[in-house]
């Protein structure tokens, strides 16, 4: 009977392991019974998809007609393409006239030098029926403008340019003198020449928020400038240095003041348009940079010319605080025994006097020689140290603007100034970088590092990988099992 018994309790054993096993395994293997919140959350994302497919199928059939109906348009028309290169190449050519059909707001931000702005587009890039009738207005009043080849400027060679040829063609002009620039204002070559551009009118009445840089050549500045001009040359314009000094300058200068910069070169084109991409590249927002219509040659600009120099000038504070500042140059234009009696610390002697005060032209030559020799120190701003902050440093300052050379300032009062007589130094009192002798680092008897027994990182059993699921259940059951065989054998040899 008890034999029995064990033999009962061991099957019974066996079939619910078996059976607990299995439900583990299967819960495991299989996704989890849905609860009825999954449910329902799964019955709603399937409906949000159907909504979001049965969306994309509409607006796939809303682009579809617009496509067929942009086919059949320009079936009708036939759309002539001129490339960004010979759109830009065709600037300022008497038979072409470039028409910028973009809204006046886009306009404004950068456009092709000498455009025609006529927009068809509003400030939020629809094409209003109101614009179109002011396009046709202007277009029949003035047939004299358009009597030449078009070449049709808009967002990306497509909607305004078809808008305007249309419009021109119902005008009474023939298609085959109208032309689209192919991916309009957003082509990679006509956005490199879009630029901001002001009158003269302006520029001269600017206010203080403002900066007017003179980029032209020294010559050309000293004949004649605008008095609150800043000049900075960009010519020659194969010079590479002086996109280097230009590029300090606006980093040093125009960076920090956050003001408008209106570019004012010989004509309002290439000058402008290099100082533009240099200033770009310096990190002056584009936004802020504007080139004045005509440049130099210009009337209004013209009539205000003065040929008087303009310096500019640092305090003796500032001329102190900048000792030590690798980013400035300090240039002391006194005679060399003034020089050796005092200066300021790490200053340069490039004398333009002689010991009796005068300004012989051997030391004018010899301080051009030099200047040329070691011009890379003159790309950064040149504080000028003279006797008195005027003859020597006007000197000075003209000899460096004839070589190019505009970020001068004149150190207020000069030698004179109690601020800078305070901080000469002397060749014998100027401290030099002290030289400390080499230390060897002290040789110690090697001691070799104990050899301690490796560790290896212990690695999980893989029979004793965290349990998943319900399978953990099934553990204490197979012990149940183990101890019922062995109770089992240990009967049968106790009765036999």
């Amino acid at each position: 009977m008890k034999r029995n018994f064990l033999t009962l309790l061991l099957a019974g054993a066996l079939v619910f392991s078996s059976s607990t096993v299995s439900m583990a395994a299967d819960l495991t293997d299989s996704e989890q019974v849905p609860t009825a919140a999954e449910e329902l959350t799964a019955e709603q994302e399937n409906s949000d998809q159907e909504v979001i497919e049965a969306e994309i199928v509409e607006e796939t059939n809303h682009e579809a007609v617009e496509a067929e109906l942009s086919v059949n348009a320009v079936s009708e028309i036939p759309y002539q393409f001129i490339s960004g290169n010979n759109a830009i190449a065709a600037i300022g050519a008497d038979d072409v006239l470039l028409l910028d059909v973009r809204s006046a707001g886009r306009y404004a931000a950068g456009h092709l030098k000498g455009s025609l702005s006529l927009p068809v587009f509003d400030e939020n890039n629809n094409l209003p029926e109101e614009l179109s009738t002011q396009f046709t207005a202007y277009v029949n009043s003035n047939p004299a403008e358009f009597q030449k080849k078009i070449y049709i400027l808009c967002n990306s060679g497509k909607r305004g340019a078809q808008r305007a040829t249309e419009l021109l063609i119902n005008c009474g002009y023939d298609n085959s003198s109208i032309y689209t620039i192919e991916g309009g204002a957003a082509g990679e070559d006509i956005k490199e020449h879009l630029y901001r551009y002001v009158t003269g009118e302006e520029a001269l009445n600017a206010g203080s928020d403002t900066i007017i840089l003179d980029v032209r050549a020294y010559d050309k500045y000293s004949a004649g400038h605008l008095a609150n001009a800043v000049w900075c040359p960009i010519f020659p314009l194969d010079d590479a240095t002086l996109e280097t000094q230009m590029t300090v300058f606006a980093k040093f200068n125009l960076i920090p003041s956050q003001k408008q910069i209106y570019l004012l070169c010989n004509s309002g084109s290439r000058g402008a348009e290099k100082a533009t991409k240099v200033l770009k590249a310096a990190g002056v927002d584009p936004s802020k940079i504007a080139t004045i219509e005509g440049g130099a040659a210009g009337d209004v600009i013209k009539a205000q010319f003065t040929a008087e120099v303009s310096y500019q000038f640092v305090t003796a504070e500032e001329a102190v605080n900048a000792v030590g500042n690798a980013n400035i140059l300090l240039l002391d234009v006194r005679s060399a025994e003034k020089y050796a009696a005092g200066h300021l610390k790490g200053s340069v002697s490039v004398p333009v006097f002689d010991k009796d005060n005068n300004l012989p032209e051997t030391l004018q030559a010899q301080f051009t020689a030099y200047v040329n020799s070691h011009r890379a120190d003159f790309l950064k701003p040149v504080y000028i140290l003279c006797n008195s902050g005027k003859r020597g440093a006007q000197t000075a300052t003209k000899l460096l603007n004839e070589l190019g050379i505009s970020s001068v300032y004149t150190i207020q009062g000069g030698a004179a100034n109690e601020v800078i007589q305070k901080n000469f130094v002397t060749a014998d009192t100027e401290v030099k970088p002290e030289t400390k002798p080499e230390v060897k680092p002290e040789t110690k008897p090697e001691t070799k590092p104990e050899v301690k027994p490796e560790t290896k990182p212990s690695t999980p059993n893989k029979t004793t990988s965290p349990k998943t699921g319900d399978t953990a259940t099934a553990v204490p059951y197979i012990a149940l099992l183990g101890a019922a065989v062995v109770a089992i054998i240990g009967k049968n040899k106790f009765i036999k």
